[in-house]
């Protein structure tokens, strides 16, 4: 939509809440039963992904608050998601089974499946162009995958 959003959300309850940058309007998003643990704008800010408590990762268009997908693929919760590409519609999650997911947002499918953590993600970022994935990890170390 090229308009400068502002989103947050509130555990108090459960909302999701985007807020234009340069006008009062504001759209609300319908978020499953599971609190959000993560969120990111996806590819040129059209799309908004949210991770749940419970594994899923929810897509919204960032302008109408309209749910796209819900996408599955975490056997446990979501703690983070990073922009994968800043031109592409992908988005990378990880989460608390060890695992980061990297995802074609707006089609809904997992592009790649990135197993074999050895210990818990604190964070975790991607390369611009999407092509390098870094992790930080509880044992103290960082790890970099490929990220196509």
């Amino acid at each position: 939509s090229g308009e400068e959003l502002i989103v947050t959300y509130s555990a108090e309850d459960d909302a999701v809440r985007a807020t234009s940058a340069t006008s009062a309007a504001r759209t609300a998003y319908a978020v499953a039963s599971a609190p959000v643990t993560a969120m990111a704008a996806v590819g040129d800010g059209t799309l908004l992904t949210l991770g749940t408590a419970e594994g899923g990762v929810e897509v919204f268009d960032a302008a109408t608050g309209d749910h796209i997908h819900s996408l599955q693929g975490h056997a446990a919760g979501v703690v983070g998601a990073a922009i994968e590409s800043d031109t592409e519609a992908t988005v990378a999650t990880f989460s608390r089974d060890q695992t980061i997911r990297v995802w074609d947002a707006a089609a809904g499918d997992i592009l790649q499946d990135i197993d074999g953590l050895v210990d818990y993600m604190n964070d975790m970022s991607a390369s611009a162009d999407g092509r390098v994935v870094a992790t930080c990890c509880g044992d103290d170390t960082v790890q970099v995958w490929d990220g196509k």
